[in-house]
């Protein structure tokens, strides 16, 4: 019973078709015990959907096994930016330009693409060598749209984390409780990698403290305070900023 729901759900809503797809096609990768289960149910929703949806959820997969050939790359031979910059140039000529291709994003349903934004786009310094990408919105009324492409951890535990705290938010916000969470989405696409939604106008705690020699992590309560009072100058949006703040 639960299977035919979700695929009825999938035919009526393809935000939920979009869900479950990906779901299934990490679980199709790293699942042993039940993996024909999920074969069938992967099938059976590539059967229910529409050819040109079916055709979109293939663009989108196309894309995210050349962002893991880039980002395979720059991890192994510790290339830099200019690589980078040169690869994405490839990618937005032959994946894009040259097939007139459009593209929604595995971590947003509702943000479709046709180029991503070289000039914005950097290698964060880290282990993982993550790469922000920023695409350019089809609609050229809407914003652009930035995540991280991260490859070498189990991006599964985030996204339960975050699954999990978004259902608590709904029980909190039914109840007038508002601890200011800032949500975001984050999309396994294959074996430990996938994309991380970033949060716009937004600072680490490492960028906040650097500057004042504070690297405490969340004990840095001078830096925050001090962080808070430097981009809140009026005594109200201080108040404000320092009661989002204590609420998250």
């Amino acid at each position: 019973p639960m299977l035919k729901y979700l695929l009825e759900q999938s035919m009526n809503d393809y935000r939920i078709a979009h869900k479950l797809y990906w779901h299934l096609r990490q679980l199709l990768l790293t699942e042993t015990v039940h993996f024909i289960r999920y074969y069938y149910l992967y099938m059976a929703l590539l059967y229910i959907i529409e050819d040109y949806f079916r055709t979109e959820l293939e663009t989108q997969y196309d894309l995210c096994i050349n962002l893991r050939k880039i980002g395979l790359e720059l991890k192994s031979s510790e290339l830099d930016r200019e690589y980078l910059i040169e690869q994405l140039k490839i990618l937005n000529n032959e994946f894009f330009q040259s097939n007139q291709r459009s593209c929604r994003l595995p971590c947003q349903f509702s943000f479709i693409t046709n180029n991503i934004d070289i000039k914005s786009c950097t290698i964060f310094s880290s282990l993982t060598c993550p790469v922000q990408l920023v695409f350019d919105p089809i609609d050229l009324s809407s914003k652009k749209f930035s995540a991280i492409y991260k490859i070498g951890d189990d991006l599964r535990q985030d996204q339960i984390i975050l699954q999990l705290l978004t259902c608590m938010d709904k029980i909190w916000q039914s109840n007038d409780i508002d601890c200011r969470l800032s949500l975001f989405n984050v999309t396994p696409t294959q074996e430990s990698c996938g994309f991380i939604e970033m949060i716009s106008y937004s600072e680490t705690l490492l960028e906040i403290e650097k500057p004042l020699g504070t690297w405490k992590g969340s004990f840095g309560e001078s830096a925050l305070y001090n962080w808070l009072r430097l981009h809140n100058t009026n005594e109200n949006d201080f108040r404000m900023a320092v009661e989002n703040l204590t609420y998250s």
